[in-house]
């Protein structure tokens, strides 16, 4: 596997051409590290272009301004200040810790987190799930999308599967949505042009208007303590709340709680059920609202443990190949990543007792059976040491500043196991 080296500044514009799977990181140096089996790299007077014929992993400094022309393979980056721009990735996207990005397209699935500036999606043809992000605005998703905890306005054009959003601080403004809908925690002004299955509503909303437009039910959970003025047309209205100046006629219901101005305008052509919110055990519908977020928590877990030991081995192989020698950088390198491997795999086998666990859980409550979890014993596992040459290469190099205490425990844990 080659490796080459460039001093290219605090603030680099690098372009990426890789035909494999790619992995970006950003790290303290002003340099940039490229490592690879097949690559080229230039750079020119203020712009660095690397290709690979194959798998890349690179270093740049946190200031960097990427763009990706395209990966054949996976994509994952993380930690840049600069704007990150992606114009085709033909696996799955795993990004963390930026500021701006933008994704023209994604073949796969996109999964993201802590993100401090705007996120533009245009194109994902797989699932989509964000957390801890500024402000949202998607084109078209072809799966189902997740998002949580947005700190501003979310956008979404067209979901092809279900859409769950939770405790958004700003607008939203879904303008289509193939299957189902579910709002929990909403800040803004919410508009939902069209779900084509139901839409689901937990909590109160700001004041303003609000506009939900489902062909199937849609499903309202409100807060007693929360001003409402709501205008319900539909074949079948379910009202469950205590309404004042109610008008309740053949398709259509209208009234109010309180006095403020929340405006809530609701058209399905399916029900429309309103309800006191309730916080006790869930209910059926409160159960399928949660079911697609515990999902996506699930799914990729073990892409994210795998992420994230890479990453971190792939800065510190650098550094140790270039201060103890390239045998040393490849054994360490050998039995992290073997560590790695065992991990993400552990973690597929969690994630799958975690959906058995779910789907039993659910039928047990489907029958009115509650059922006492299992007792398990932990197994033994052998512990392994890390022989004493190796815990002194670590040791010199925390007393050389090369890595960190932590980094040193971390990387004594991951030889140990």
């Amino acid at each position: 596997m080659g490796e080459q080296r460039l001093d290219a500044g605090k603030a680099p514009q690098v372009i990426v051409n890789c035909h494999g799977d790619l992995w970006i990181k950003a790290w303290a140096e002003t340099a940039i590290v490229a490592k690879g089996d097949d690559f080229t790299a230039s750079q020119g007077d203020r712009v660095v272009d690397v290709t690979s014929k194959g798998d890349l992993k690179l270093l740049m400094p946190l200031l960097s301004s990427v763009t990706v022309a395209q990966t054949g393979g996976d994509l994952r980056i993380k930690g840049f200040d600069g704007d990150v721009n992606l114009a085709d990735v033909r696996g799955d996207l795993y990004f963390s810790t930026l500021k701006n990005l933008t994704v023209n397209n994604a073949n796969g699935d996109v999964s993201g987190r802590d993100l401090n500036g705007s996120l533009i999606l245009e194109t994902v043809h797989g699932d989509l799930r964000l957390r801890n992000i500024s402000d949202l605005e998607v084109g078209n998703v072809h799966g189902d999308c997740f998002a949580a905890f947005v700190n501003g306005a979310a956008k979404i054009r067209m979901i092809s599967g279900d859409v769950s959003l939770k405790t958004i601080n700003g607008d939203v403004h879904i303008e289509e949505c193939h299957r189902d809908v579910n709002l929990r925690n909403l800040g803004g002004q919410t508009m939902v042009d069209l779900a084509k299955g139901d839409v689901r509503i937990h909590g109160g909303l700001t004041s303003g208007k609000h506009t939900l437009y489902a062909n199937g039910d849609i499903v309202v959970k409100w807060p007693l303590s929360a001003p409402l003025n709501v205008e319900a047309n539909a074949p079948i209205i379910r009202n469950r709340m205590t309404l004042s100046d109610l008008v309740y006629q053949e398709g259509y219901l209208s009234g109010r709680i309180g006095d403020g101005q929340t405006f809530l305008i609701l058209t399905a052509k399916g029900r429309i059920i309103l309800k006191e919110a309730s916080f006790g055990l869930s209910s059926w519908e409160e159960r399928a609202e949660t079911d697609f977020e515990i999902d996506v928590d699930l799914n990729g877990l073990s892409e994210h443990i795998a992420s994230e030991i890479n990453d971190r081995m792939f800065e510190w192989s650098t550094k140790l190949e270039r201060d103890f020698g390239p045998a040393f950088a490849a054994y360490v390198e050998k039995t992290v990543l073997d560590a790695a491997d065992r991990a993400e795999q552990a973690a597929e086998k969690a994630v799958r007792k975690a959906e058995k666990a779910a789907l039993n859980a659910r039928w047990q409550m489907g029958q009115n059976i509650w059922a006492t979890p299992p007792v398990t014993t932990p197994r033994k596992t052998k512990e392994k040491k890390a022989t004493e040459e190796e815990q002194l290469k670590i040791l010199r190099m925390v007393e050389k500043g090369i890595i960190s205490p932590e980094e040193a425990n971390s990387l004594l844990e991951a030889i140990e196991s």
